[in-house]
C-alpha cells in the first residue's frame, strides 16, 4: 500500500491596500463631530505546489495562479457631538436645566462584500453578496456639580434602530445552505443579500429561533462620580 504524507504549508498569500480620508471639526460652541472614509482593496491567493511528487515520473501539481480580487469594501464612520455652553438655555432657580447636557451620535457603515455560494460545483464565483452593515449609537450625558466634585449621569444606547444581524454560529450545516438558497441575489434576477430575513419566502430556522439573531439594542445607564481630593 502507497504511503502518502501530509504536511502543511505556508503557501497562501493576502495584499491589502486602502484609502482612508477624515474631516474633523475639533472645537465648537454647540456641535463637534468628524467623518471618516475609507475602502479596503484585497487580493489572495495561492503559491508553490498543491502537492510534490516522490516519484519523478509523475508531475506535482502547482497551485493555480488565479488570483481573487474581490470588489472594494467602502466604509463610513461619523460622530456628531451636541453640547450646550456653560449657563446656556433655560434656568430654575439658579440652576441652568441644559448646562452639562452632551449628546452624542456615532454612526458606522460598511459596504456588503460579495460572497461565492456554488453547491453544484458549477465553477461561478461572487454570485452572492452580504448586507451592508449599519449600526447607530446613542450616548447622553449631563454633568453637574455635587458632592464636592463633577458627577456625570450617563444613558449609553447600542444599536439604537435595534437592526437585526444574522447569527451565522444560530444555524447548522443545513439550515444555513437552505437559508442561502431561498435567497434571491442579484445573479437570479432578485435584491436579496445575505443577512436578509424579513421577506416570506426566506427560509430561517424552525428550533431555537432565539439565536437566529444577534446584537440586540442594549440601554445602560450609569454614574460617574469624580472628586476633587484638593491634594497637591
Amino acid at each position: 500500500m502507497a504511503v502518502r504524507p501530509y504536511a502543511f504549508r505556508r503557501n497562501f498569500y493576502r495584499d491589502l491596500r486602502g484609502f482612508e480620508a477624515k474631516l474633523e471639526k475639533r472645537a465648537g460652541r454647540f456641535v463637534t463631530g468628524w467623518v471618516n472614509y475609507g475602502f479596503l482593496i484585497q487580493k489572495s491567493g495561492l503559491i508553490g505546489f498543491l502537492d510534490i511528487r516522490e516519484d519523478t515520473r509523475e508531475v506535482s501539481q502547482r497551485s493555480t495562479t488565479e488570483q481573487r480580487a474581490p470588489d472594494p469594501i467602502p466604509s463610513m464612520r461619523a460622530s456628531l457631538d451636541l453640547h450646550a455652553p456653560s449657563g446656556w438655555g433655560p434656568e430654575i432657580s439658579g440652576i441652568h436645566l441644559l448646562d452639562g447636557v452632551s449628546v452624542n451620535w456615532l454612526q458606522w457603515w460598511a459596504g456588503g462584500q460579495k460572497v461565492t455560494h456554488d453547491p453544484a460545483g458549477s465553477g461561478v464565483v461572487d454570485n452572492y453578496r452580504n448586507r451592508d452593515a449599519l449600526n447607530t449609537d446613542l450616548r447622553i450625558t449631563k454633568t453637574f456639580a455635587a458632592f464636592g466634585g463633577r458627577p456625570r449621569l450617563y444613558v449609553d444606547i447600542h444599536n439604537l434602530f435595534n437592526r437585526r444581524q444574522i447569527n451565522t454560529a444560530g444555524f447548522t450545516g443545513e439550515e444555513w445552505t437552505a437559508y442561502l438558497n431561498s435567497l434571491r441575489p442579484d445573479s437570479q434576477g432578485g435584491q436579496d443579500r445575505i443577512g436578509d430575513w424579513d421577506k416570506s419566502y426566506i427560509v430561517l430556522p424552525e428550533k431555537d429561533r432565539w439565536a437566529t439573531f444577534i446584537d440586540p439594542r442594549q440601554i445602560f445607564i450609569g454614574l460617574d462620580l469624580a472628586l476633587d481630593m484638593g491634594l497637591r
